[in-house]
């Protein structure tokens, strides 16, 4: 089951911080090391994504 990587980095109307880009990244390792698939739902201005609202299976990361 693929897992769902979101934060504030996934919202248009929010600023993330590099502390929440790095969380992004730790956890994304972290699934990886365990085995699990992962995609990101990044905003746009981050780099854009999968979109969060219409998923399941949602892994929050803050910094």
């Amino acid at each position: 089951m693929k897992s769902l990587v979101a934060g504030w980095f996934s919202f248009d109307e929010v600023v993330a911080t590099v502390g929440d880009l790095l969380a992004r990244d730790a956890l994304c390792r972290w699934l990886a090391r365990a085995g699990s698939p992962t995609r990101v739902a990044n905003a746009p201005l981050v780099g854009g994504g999968v979109d969060w609202r219409a998923r399941s299976n949602l892994r929050a990361a803050t910094g």
